[in-house]
């Protein structure tokens, strides 16, 4: 099974990453092929070794709407490319966005958290 994991800008040092890492390797243990998609990348580089993962977006303007639309073609240009079974999003928000950008590519894919 392909999985997508999407989340926002992490800093690189808390809780979550750890969470993501374990799950991801757990999940590859189990023959699923999981990818993480950053929106805005990570601080620290160092918990992202090992785990495939892309950047996408840039979080250095201060402008909200900028900073959206700097994700959002990228963001969907590859996780069309990726072709995931599953996309699990890491908060509220991401979810939705992640719904509404399959209901635009007409796909069936699941979006859950």
């Amino acid at each position: 099974m392909r999985i997508a994991i999407v989340s926002n800008k992490r800093s690189g040092l808390g809780g979550m990453e750890a969470v993501f890492r374990t799950v991801m390797q757990e999940l590859g243990r189990n023959q699923d092929e999981v990818k993480m998609f950053l929106m805005g990348g990570s601080l620290d580089k160092y918990w992202l070794q090992d785990i495939d993962h892309v950047e996408i977006g840039d979080q250095r303007t201060d402008n909200a709407l900028k900073r959206r639309y700097s994700f959002t073609l990228p963001l969907f240009r590859q996780i069309r490319q990726y072709k995931p079974d599953v996309i699990i999003g890491c908060d509220p928000n991401v979810v939705c966005y992640c719904k509404w950008m399959m209901r635009i590519m007409n796909r069936k894919t699941p979006v859950g958290s």
